[in-house]
């Protein structure tokens, strides 16, 4: 999100360069998809097994916390 966010300003003005940063192409790419994930309405229920199957599919490389 921090990567996306320096860089955001600079895109609709030709800027940003696609292939000079791979986390920040990384970041341009997934936006749209954590941005989608990040809004919820205020009384659409969401469980934890639910949260984390969806996050789980946003980042499918990111290892679980130890215990768990």
């Amino acid at each position: 999100y921090a990567a996306y966010m320096e860089i955001k300003p600079l895109i609709p003005l030709g800027g940003y360069v696609a292939g000079a940063d791979a986390s920040v192409d990384k970041a341009v790419k997934m936006f749209p998809a954590i941005e989608r994930f990040l809004r919820q309405e205020m009384r659409e229920p969401a469980s934890l097994e639910l949260v984390q199957s969806r996050l789980q599919i946003l980042f499918p490389t990111a290892k679980k916390a130890e215990g768990q």
